[in-house]
């Protein structure tokens, strides 16, 4: 456990208690081996003794692995307050960020030692004024890593374009549908935050600049991945479309067989017929003439075909 002591444009380590009337206020970080101290701390630092004892167990689920992280904000006991939000990494990895609210104090269950170097700069460029701003800012910073992950999710969906116009394969449905399941996730994940922040600004006095930011942020980012969703919707239509402009061109191409060879099986019929006289039978050049002729068919009818604009390549020899 480490404490720390924030004033404007300054952050250093806490080795003493803060009077009452002292401006800034305590953060406290906390690993997630460290859980078991979370009651006292409540109870010290809020000075209500005795009071959340129970709270250790209803809030451990926080540090479980295996459970699916759901942002919430309870209120604990007058004028404490815990909130948890989910952040996602760059390989779309969620995690956990558990903190505590209290006048004088924010604890904080650091648990990838990666928000400190974060809070140093927020406090050194003067944004961090009390606990409640700190709420904001994580708020801000958790959107902001869902933003990116969306403009990534931006740049595969138009790749994903390219390859669908230019050759519809299988797996790129299996790619539909799970970016399809990804959108979906963000946004529930982005409308629970939604809700955890207007709580959030119903514990600021008074309404100031980073919850302004962070409302327009959030929706921003619903914006945003309202567009997404609309752009994968467009994506399994443009599949679709391509894999029947495929079946049509496979079809076109076996109806054209079919014709061409049609009537060279007219002419094998007529002399496969048992009758005594057939023109060229008993004649040596016969097989000749048959040979010709099928050729002459075979040119005429897609001589036929390409003037007829039926035929992709007679267009690209024309050109």
């Amino acid at each position: 456990m480490k404490r720390y002591f924030i004033q404007l444009y300054h952050i250093t380590e806490q080795t003493r208690e803060l009077s009452a009337i002292e401006s800034g206020f305590s953060l406290i970080m906390l690993a997630i081996d460290e859980w078991n101290q979370l009651p006292g701390l409540l109870a010290s630092e809020s000075g209500i003794n005795d009071k959340f004892k129970v709270w250790d167990e209803d809030y451990r689920f926080a540090t479980d692995k295996d459970e699916r992280i759901i942002p919430h904000l309870a209120h604990l006991a007058p004028k404490v307050h815990t909130i948890t939000l989910c952040d996602i990494d760059v390989q779309g990895k969620e995690n956990g960020i558990s903190f505590f609210i209290l006048p004088k104090s924010v604890i904080l269950i650091d648990n990838n030692k990666m928000l400190i170097p974060l809070i140093e700069r927020w406090a050194k460029r003067g944004i961090l004024d009390n606990p409640i701003d700190m709420a904001f800012l994580l708020g801000l910073y958790i959107l902001d890593n869902y933003q990116q992950r969306l403009e990534r999710f931006e740049n595969d969906l138009f790749q994903l374009e390219k390859d669908i116009l230019k050759s519809p394969e299988v797996n790129h449905q299996n790619n539909i549908l799970s970016y399809h399941q990804l959108i979906m996730s963000i946004r529930k994940s982005i409308n629970m935050h939604q809700s955890v922040f207007e709580h959030m600004s119903d514990l600021s006095n008074s309404e100031n600049k980073l919850e302004q930011d962070l409302r327009s942020t959030t929706t921003r980012i619903i914006g945003n991945i309202q567009n997404y969703h609309d752009q994968v919707e467009n994506l399994r239509d443009a599949y679709q479309t391509a894999v029947q402009n495929n079946t049509n061109d496979i079809m076109k191409l076996l109806t054209i067989i079919a014709t061409t060879l049609l009537p060279i099986n007219l002419m094998t019929s007529f002399f496969g017929m048992n009758f005594m006289n057939l023109p060229l039978v008993d004649n040596p050049y016969g097989i000749i003439v048959f040979y010709i002729v099928s050729i002459l068919l075979v040119i005429l009818i897609l001589s036929y075909f390409g003037k007829q604009k039926w035929l992709r390549f007679w267009h690209k020899v024309k050109e």
